[in-house]
C-alpha cells in the first residue's frame, strides 16, 4: 500500500477493527474527526489513510492543518453524506483564519445532491499550500469543490481609493511592514485589487487603475491568496452553481475533467498567477470555464465543448492568455464582454493565441468592449453565424487590438459561418496577415466586414 512517504507517520482509518479509528458506517464523521484531530495534535505533517469503505455522514468533516487525507482504492473509498441533511461532506477546521497543508488524494465524494437543498461537497475558507489530486467528486446541490477566500488581516489606518487612479494614499498606514507585491486588498465596500508595488508606509500602487465610485476614504482588509494546486480529479454535476469556485486563488489546475455543473464547470473569481492547463470541461450550464476579476493567467490545451461558452471572460480580466485550446459545439466558444453591472472593470491586455474555435452554434470568437488585446494565429471555422465578431459594447470600446495570422473558414457541404471576421464597431483596431477568403463563407461575400472607424487592414486574404 502506497503510504505516500509517511510510512512512519500515519493512521488508518475503516470498518475493521484492525484499524487505528474504526468507523461503524453511521455518522462516520466522529470516527474521522477524531482521526483526523489525532494527526494534526503530532504537531507534523502526517497521512490518515481510509480502507476500502463507504464511509456514511450526516454532518461534515472538519480538517485541520497538516494532514493528507489518502484513499487506499481511490475507486472504492468513498464519503457519503446522508440524504436530506443539506451538510456539506468536508470542510476545513478553521475558516475565519484559514488552515494549510491539507491534501486530498484519491477520495471519491457523493453529497447526493439530489436530495439536499443545501450543502456541497468540498468547502474550504482559506486555504495556503495545499492540493487536490485524483479525486473524484458526484453530484453536489452547490460546489463540488469551492475554496473561497477569508476576510483576511484588517490594516492600520485609512486610504483613499481614486478612480482611474493606480496611487493609493493612506493615512496612518503602515504599508511597509503590513502589505507586499501580489496581496489582495478589499474595501469596506468589498472591492478588489492587487497591489504592485508598496512605495512607503503611506503610498502603494495598484497593478490596475482603480475602476470604482464612491471608494474614497476607506479602511479595508488585507487579504492572503489561497494557494492550492488541484490535480488529475473529476467533478460531476453541480445542481446549482459552479462545479468548482476558487476565490482569490493562485496554483495550478492540471488534468481535470469538469462537467454537468449548472453554472460554470470552473469559475476563478479574484485570482491570480494561477493556470489551468490540460483539461476538460463540457456540458455545463453557462461557461466550461467562466473567469471574473482575475489577472496574470494562463490557460492552456484545454478542450471545453457543449457549453453555453467554451471560456468565458466576464469582467476585470487583464494580462491573461488563452493558448493552444479548443472551443467547440459550444453556444460561443470564446467570448470576452464587458458588463458594467457587475462593478469590475473591463477585461484588456490579454493574449489569445494558437486556439480553435469550431462547430459553435453562434460565434467562434465573440469580443466585446475590450482594449489591447492580442489575437494571433487562433482558427475559426464551421460556426453558426461569424468566425470572430468584434465589437464596442456597454459604453467600453473595443480599440487598439490586433488580429494577426487569423484562419476562417467553413468547410461543410451546407455552410451555416457568415462571416469570417466581423468588426462590427470598434476605433483603431489592427487585421493583418489572415486568411478569410469569401467563398469560404455562407452567402460568399463575408469573409471580412469591417465596419470599425480607423482600422488597419493588411495583407488579408479574402
Amino acid at each position: 500500500m502506497n503510504k505516500f512517504l509517511f510510512t512512519d507517520h500515519y493512521l488508518t482509518v475503516g470498518s475493521d477493527s484492525s484499524n487505528d479509528y474504526v468507523t461503524s458506517g453511521s455518522n462516520d464523521q466522529t470516527i474521522v474527526n477524531q482521526a483526523l484531530d489525532a494527526m494534526n495534535a503530532t504537531g507534523k505533517l502526517g497521512a490518515v489513510i481510509f480502507r476500502r469503505d463507504k464511509f456514511h455522514t450526516t454532518l461534515p468533516i472538519e480538517v485541520p492543518d497538516n494532514v493528507v487525507l489518502i484513499a487506499e482504492d481511490p475507486t472504492y473509498t468513498e464519503f457519503i453524506m446522508g440524504a436530506g441533511t443539506n451538510e456539506t461532506v468536508f470542510k476545513n477546521k478553521d475558516p475565519l483564519n484559514g488552515n494549510s497543508n491539507i491534501h486530498f488524494h484519491g477520495i471519491r465524494v457523493d453529497q447526493q445532491g439530489a436530495t439536499q437543498n443545501g450543502g456541497g461537497g468540498i468547502s474550504m475558507i482559506g486555504l495556503y499550500n495545499s492540493s487536490f489530486n485524483n479525486m473524484n467528486i458526484e453530484e453536489s446541490r452547490n460546489f463540488n469543490l469551492y475554496i473561497g477566500r477569508t476576510d483576511g488581516t484588517q490594516l492600520s489606518g485609512t486610504v483613499d481609493f481614486v478612480q482611474g487612479s493606480l496611487n493609493v494614499i493612506g493615512t496612518g498606514t503602515s504599508f511597509v511592514t503590513e502589505l507586499q507585491a501580489g496581496d489582495l486588498v478589499k474595501s469596506s465596500a468589498g472591492k478588489q485589487g492587487y497591489v504592485k508595488e508598496v512605495v512607503n508606509d503611506t503610498h502603494f500602487r495598484l497593478d490596475i487603475n482603480w475602476q470604482y465610485t464612491s471608494e474614497l476614504g476607506l479602511t479595508f482588509n488585507r487579504i492572503k491568496p489561497n494557494t492550492v494546486d488541484i490535480w488529475r480529479s473529476k467533478f460531476n454535476g453541480a445542481i446549482h452553481t459552479d462545479n468548482i469556485g476558487l476565490g482569490a486563488l493562485t496554483g495550478t489546475i492540471s488534468e481535470i475533467e469538469s462537467t454537468g455543473g449548472a453554472y460554470y464547470g470552473i469559475g476563478p473569481d479574484h485570482c491570480t498567477n494561477f493556470t489551468i492547463k490540460d483539461s476538460k470541461f463540457h456540458n455545463n450550464g453557462n461557461a466550461g470555464i467562466g473567469l471574473e476579476t482575475c489577472t496574470y493567467f494562463h490557460v492552456d490545451s484545454v478542450d471545453s465543448h457543449d457549453n453555453s461558452n467554451g471560456i468565458h471572460l466576464v469582467s476585470g480580466c487583464y494580462h491573461g492568455r488563452v493558448t493552444n485550446s479548443d472551443f467547440n459545439r459550444n453556444s460561443i466558444g470564446v467570448h470576452v464582454n464587458y458588463n458594467p453591472s457587475s462593478g469590475y472593470g473591463v477585461s484588456n491586455d490579454n493574449i489569445f493565441t494558437n486556439n480553435k474555435a469550431y462547430n459553435n452554434t453562434v460565434h467562434g470568437m465573440r469580443i466585446g468592449g475590450t482594449a489591447r488585446n492580442l489575437f494571433d494565429g487562433n482558427i475559426t471555422y464551421d460556426n453558426g453565424n461569424s468566425g470572430l465578431v468584434a465589437l464596442s459594447e456597454n459604453g467600453a470600446n473595443f480599440d487598439h487590438n490586433i488580429i494577426t495570422n487569423h484562419r476562417s473558414y467553413d468547410r461543410q457541404i451546407s455552410k451555416t459561418q457568415d462571416y469570417g471576421i466581423r468588426v462590427l464597431s470598434g476605433d483603431n483596431n489592427i487585421v493583418a496577415n489572415c486568411i478569410t477568403r469569401d467563398a469560404d463563407h455562407a452567402g460568399g461575400n463575408g469573409g471580412l466586414v469591417d465596419n470599425g472607424t480607423n482600422t488597419t487592414v493588411s495583407n488579408v486574404i479574402v
